[in-house]
């Protein structure tokens, strides 16, 4: 039998209403990201509520890390690297066994590397996204994104237009609106307009094109500019809110 999606899950029950699921869809298609995440951020839904409901989806445990706190044990067995690579936090040791908190309990590849390099059983249980990022900094002292962040509500990592050591430089706010829809290049098919043959529907075919062009310019323009500022969100640069304020 197929495994009934979670929005349908959260809408049978009552958690959501048809609205606040379609907005999340359409939320979704525009920055990506996995549904259940662009509900908890829409603040539609709580990120507890959102690990139950995966939980029984999955058929797999679920835990509230923040409630628990790991051995030491436990924690020597996983490197910080490897739990920030794959947000994940080991919490007990039992014969055989290394349980550990999952963003991504799905993921078994590094199931499988736990086990060889802990000579364990390991038994992933799902926790939230956010529980497990403020678990690492409590524990091992460091983000999960690829750069250490400051998770302290409203706190902007690095400044804007700038990135940390060694990494790509990412475009500010205002580089995007005025570089990536630079008025010149419209400008310029403006002036070719102008110079136009005499002809009147030659002219208005040859109008059409360039509109065609045009668009067909700004789309590409506009679907780059949408990667950039997903990639922005994904590496926690900006939050979706503060981008949104910014270019609004």
């Amino acid at each position: 039998m197929s495994r009934k999606r979670l929005g349908d899950m959260l809408l049978d029950e009552g958690h959501i209403s048809d609205a606040q699921l379609q907005a999340a869809l359409t939320e979704q298609s525009r920055w990506g990201g996995r549904l259940g995440k662009v509900l908890v951020d829409m603040r539609v839904i709580s990120e507890a509520t959102l690990v139950s409901f995966l939980g029984r989806q999955l058929n797999i445990p679920t835990i509230d890390i923040s409630q628990v706190v790991p051995s030491q044990e436990a924690l020597s067995l996983v490197p910080a690297d490897t739990a920030t690579q794959h947000s994940l936090v080991p919490f007990a040791v039992e014969p055989r066994f290394l349980d550990v908190a999952m963003a991504d309990p799905l993921n078994l590849g590094i199931i499988d590397e736990l086990r060889m390099r802990t000579q364990l059983n390991i038994r992933p249980h799902l926790t939230g996204p956010t529980m497990i990022e403020k678990a690492i900094v409590q524990y091992y002292g460091r983000g999960t994104g690829r750069y250490e962040v400051d998770m302290r509500p409203g706190s902007i990592p690095f400044e804007e237009g700038t990135s940390p050591p060694g990494a790509p430089k990412l475009p500010s706010m205002q580089q995007l609106q005025n570089d990536r829809f630079a008025p010149p290049a419209i400008e310029l098919e403006l002036e070719t307009v102008s110079r136009l043959p005499s002809d009147p529907k030659l002219e208005l075919q040859t109008l059409q094109k360039r509109v065609t062009t045009l668009e067909d310019r700004l789309a590409k323009e506009e679907d780059i500019v949408r990667q950039l500022l997903a990639l922005l969100v994904d590496k926690r640069v900006a939050t979706r809110e503060e981008i949104l304020e910014r270019i609004g």
